[in-house]
């Protein structure tokens, strides 16, 4: 009995820092989340030679997979050939006309890799790896995992050049 309670107790001292995670949001930022599902991202930039298609939507954090508190908006462009794809974009919350972070990657089937940073200081960044996919209606949905903060997720809509 006294090894279940103290294995009990190691993985609430495991798991603890996971789930009690404070995020800090603003009652302001959250209401004007809920308010501005349907805005569309202020933000537009020519596409690169390489792409073959755009998307837009929405960016926030995630909670067990599922969108939990959107933030802002996300504008990019993407490649796609056979399973392999490249994506680049530009994101900012809500208030925010200009992009102020970029997310940069690889996309191998439903799987991506990448590099998400602040555009005034490139270097302040993390790696990322998302899962996710497009479908043929013109919407997508990734779920990025950050090394260094918590969970987001990419979702909106996409189209062919």
């Amino acid at each position: 009995m006294k090894k279940i309670l103290g294995i009990f107790g190691i993985c609430i001292i495991l798991v603890s820092p996971v789930v009690l995670s404070e995020i800090t949001i603003s009652d302001e930022k959250l209401i004007q989340s809920i308010v501005n599902v349907n805005n569309e991202p202020p933000f537009t930039y020519d596409p690169p030679s390489w792409a073959t298609g755009r998307f837009n939507g929405t960016w926030g954090i995630s909670l067990l997979g599922l969108p939990a508190v959107e933030l802002g908006w996300v504008v990019g462009y993407f490649s796609a050939a056979g399973v392999f794809g490249r994506l680049e974009g530009y994101f900012a919350e809500w208030e925010d006309e200009e992009p102020v972070s970029f997310i940069a990657g690889f996309i191998i089937l439903y799987n991506m890799i990448g590099y998400v940073g602040s555009i005034q200081n490139p270097d302040n960044g993390t790696f990322f790896g998302g899962l996710g996919a497009p479908n043929e209606n013109g919407e997508f949905y990734y779920r990025i995992n950050l090394i260094l903060g918590p969970s987001w997720y990419m979702e909106g809509t996409w189209e062919e050049l």
